[in-house]
């Protein structure tokens, strides 16, 4: 599936791509592409363990992700589930140009 999904992703300038599944939250910047895995809603969690290129931060911890349109981007803030703060980011828009 990456091999179909990725170019797509650069083609149209994607910022930020979430997924789920795994039980943790991480990130990883490849290419320009911010992906984050937000699993943590419950379930028992995933340690984090698995080397991958551009992986940023993991950890085991439930949490959400509050996820804003602002001007000129997005700001995510993922949340454990006692209130503390992960992380912060801010991703840019990158328009897409003919």
């Amino acid at each position: 599936q990456q091999l179909r999904w990725v170019p797509l992703l650069r083609r149209y300038r994607v910022s930020l791509v979430l997924q789920g599944h795994n039980h943790a939250y991480e990130r990883i910047v490849r290419d320009g592409v911010t992906y984050i895995t937000t699993g943590g809603g419950g379930a028992d969690l995933y340690p984090c363990v698995r080397p991958t290129r551009g992986l940023r931060r993991c950890v085991m911890t439930h949490h959400f992700l509050d996820v804003v349109a602002v001007p000129g981007g997005l700001r995510v803030r993922a949340i454990a589930a006692d209130g503390t703060t992960i992380e912060r980011l801010r991703l840019p828009a990158r328009p897409v140009t003919s």
